[in-house]
């Protein structure tokens, strides 16, 4: 945008914000003339109340009439005032931007003559920098021949001493390499025996692990079966008897030794035991209390499996004569959530420990409590139908 193009912009602004005011002022003097005519009105037609009706009507048509007269003549005047104030204002702005053309004009042309005059000292200055450039890359050039020529000196001579150290190292790369092929057949020789050995050794105990897992599998697999059949055995019984009697045989095949002792009252009386020697045949002579620290009162009282050997606090029953260090087990046999009986069992003071044997002791106890509660229900359910048969109709 020119200079002149943004003055004449200002001047319309300014013209703008002029009549804008102006016109503001009018409007605000008009409503003060109207406020007041009104405000006369008013009083006019308050004192024109207390006139006759013929008064009134003369009097009210007369103010009306000056009234309008003197609103034409406000409106007239503050026009007149408009326009002359817009006249002024406009001739003050054109003479303002006359004058800031003028020296814009002025401005310009001074502005031209200093950037000649510095475009021509710039001109001079530039062609003494381009002869002093020019002349130091002629001495560049020089200098760069020169170099060339060293250059090539030296990488001939670096060339012939290549070629010199690359005959030494092919000699000496192939004495090296004559001696790694005699270390090398000698390293295979001995990594061939060494693994040989070690292959040797890893199929052994390959076959070793293999048949210790064989073992393990069919020990696991003889276990489940013998559980299986023990399970069996407990679902075939038909009484406290059979089922009790049935259960110490299971548990002595899978601990070793296992004892029943019955619950009565705060006493636990022997019932069948296996594996004890001379306590087989005199079970009931096994009787102890409910309020000892042993691991029989602790699986009564608590209703959960207790455990004796290394590591537990309690001890084994007296009947056991069991080393502290040798691992026991007592469960309580559970009817209806009530002990009615507790099995012990343990491989014995001195028989080879097999792992494992307390899971399916456990298993087989809580059987025995489930086909218990079953024959107590079947019970129920025969004298229940007896005693209806009996009832007279």
């Amino acid at each position: 945008m020119s200079l002149e193009d943004r003055f004449r912009q200002a001047l319309e602004g300014a013209i703008a914000e002029v009549r804008t005011r102006l016109d503001t002022e009018f409007t605000s003097l008009l409503n003060d003339v109207r406020t007041e005519a009104e405000r006369d009105k008013t009083a006019a037609l308050a004192a024109l109340e207390e006139i006759k009706a013929s008064e009134l009507v003369e009097a009210r048509t007369q103010l009306d009439t000056e009234l309008k007269q003197a609103f034409q003549t406000e409106k007239d005047e503050l026009v007149s005032t408009h326009q002359t104030l817009l006249t002024q204002t406009r001739e003050s702005a054109e003479g303002d931007a006359a004058r800031l053309r003028e020296e814009a004009d002025a401005a310009a042309t001074r502005a031209r003559e200093e950037g000649e005059a510095n475009a021509a000292r710039l001109r001079d200055e530039s062609s003494a920098a381009l002869e002093a450039v020019r002349a130091e890359l002629q001495q560049v050039l020089a200098d760069g021949a020169r170099q060339r020529e060293e250059l090539e000196a030296a990488l001939a001579r670096a060339k012939q001493d290549a070629t010199d150290a690359i005959d030494r190292a092919q000699l000496e790369a192939a004495d090296q390499l004559l001696q790694a092929r005699s270390e090398g057949e000698s390293s295979i020789t001995r990594f061939r025996d060494e693994h040989d050995a070690a292959l040797n050794t890893a199929r052994s105990e390959a076959q070793t692990a293999a048949a210790a897992h064989s073992q393990v599998v069919d020990g696991q697999l003889t276990g489940a079966i013998r559980l299986l059949e023990s399970v069996r055995g407990l679902d075939g019984a038909v009484s406290l008897t059979e089922v009790l009697d049935s259960l110490t045989m299971a548990a002595a095949k899978e601990a070793g030794r296992a004892a029943i002792l019955v619950v009565r009252g705060d006493r636990l009386i022997g019932w069948r035991t296996s594996g004890f020697a001379a306590l087989d045949d005199e079970p009931r002579s096994i009787e102890t209390s409910t309020s000892d620290v042993g691991a029989l009162a602790a699986a009564v009282n608590t209703g959960r499996p207790a455990v004796v050997g290394s590591g537990s606090v309690l001890a084994a029953p007296a009947f056991s004569q069991l080393p502290a260090d040798r691992p026991g087990l007592a469960v309580p046999l559970l009817v209806g959530g009530r002990p009615v009986a507790v099995l012990y069992a343990d491989p014995g003071a001195s028989a080879p420990l097999s792992p494992g044997w307390t899971s399916p002791v456990e298993v087989l106890v809580r059987h025995a409590g489930r086909c218990l509660e079953a024959i107590a229900v079947q019970r129920g359910a025969h004298a229940k139908a007896a005693a209806r048969v009996g009832t007279p109709a």
